[in-house]
């Protein structure tokens, strides 16, 4: 049994395309009306809805054991009890692990005018956050030139297909590509505060953020 925990519809869709998914847990405030609800109707997933910790422990108590678990923009961490219930856990991390650690990776790069934006797919073991061995990173040049609207359209299209090479390997061969490694000092960084946040995402242009 797999499972999906999150928001971005390109990581279900390439989990539903390789190993499949049983069970779909998300924010009901995210979820309604989305790509994901989409998903959950026209594939007839079970889905359950979660406010913290306790409830996805609950939930996973009564469904599991599983083997894959998949983390895509999900906004709670895992606990070691439900880590315990999967065989892997995997997580999609929207920035560059080694330097942008924790929440809005993809908008403190375009703040600090950084040229690229990242993804990086990475097992989770533990409840360290964002620190588990990597699976694959790949980086995309950040457009200043349009909103970070478009910004994160062009680095979600990459989820797919990433996504679905790594998930094929593990079910021809159950082995997942992965090295260890290290982040920078003060990579992890805490949230961005809303008005920071409406700033950056109202802007037609991200021109006064480049080479800031």
């Amino acid at each position: 049994m797999n499972v999906f925990l999150g928001h971005y519809e390109e990581a279900l869709d390439a989990m539903l395309d390789t190993v499949g998914v049983e069970l779909v847990i998300a924010e009901q405030h995210k979820f309604d009306g989305s790509a994901i609800a989409e998903r959950v109707r026209e594939h007839e997933l079970q889905c359950a809805f979660v406010t913290n910790v306790k409830e996805i422990e609950n939930v996973i108590a009564k469904t599991g054991p599983f083997k894959i678990g998949l983390v895509a923009s999900f906004g709670m961490l895992l606990s070691d009890a439900v880590l315990a219930k999967f065989d892997k856990v995997i997580n999609v991390h929207p920035g560059d692990v080694h330097r942008y650690r924790g929440r809005h990776p993809l908008p403190v790069a375009i703040l600090n005018g950084e040229p690229y934006c990242s993804l990086s797919v990475h097992l989770i073991n533990d409840e360290k956050i964002d620190r588990g061995p990597l699976l694959a990173q790949l980086f995309v040049a950040i457009d200043y030139s349009t909103n970070y609207q478009q910004n994160e359209k062009r680095l979600r299209a990459h989820l797919y297909p990433l996504l679905s090479v790594l998930l094929s390997q593990w079910k021809y061969q159950e082995k997942l590509p992965m090295w260890d490694w290290q982040p920078q000092a003060g990579s992890y960084r805490k949230a961005l505060s809303k008005d920071v946040l409406e700033d950056l995402m109202s802007c037609s242009s991200l021109e006064k953020y480049q080479g800031v």
